[in-house]
């Protein structure tokens, strides 16, 4: 997952849902609420990968941030850096975003 996307959530949970078990979840809280009808641990895991993959998303935003940041200063630097890097295309994209020239990879 590239950003974070509520659609992506809710297409997770639409493949877990259980009608039976939603009618009687919605019965128990009063129809305050709609459900799902999944449990919680099965739930718990659609959460924990999706907080997951959206919390590699900004990590790897706020890698492009800081290097785009510090281009501002050292942009020689941060070209070279990125150079001899391995990482994600946003992170690259990020760091490079104010320095002009395309870098080349160094193997």
């Amino acid at each position: 997952m590239d950003k974070f996307n509520l659609k992506e959530l809710k297409i997770r949970f639409d493949q877990q849902a259980d009608a039976d078990r939603a009618f009687q979840m919605k019965k128990y809280m009063k129809d305050l609420f709609p459900f799902f009808g999944i449990q919680a641990n099965p739930r718990r895991a659609i959460c924990s990968q999706f907080l997951k993959d959206s919390k590699e998303f900004f990590l790897r935003k706020a890698i492009g941030w800081a290097l785009r940041e510090y281009s501002k200063t050292n942009p020689d630097w941060v070209r070279e850096f990125v150079g001899k890097t391995t990482m994600s295309g946003l992170s690259t994209r990020e760091a490079l975003k104010r320095i002009k020239i395309k870098v080349k990879r160094i193997k």
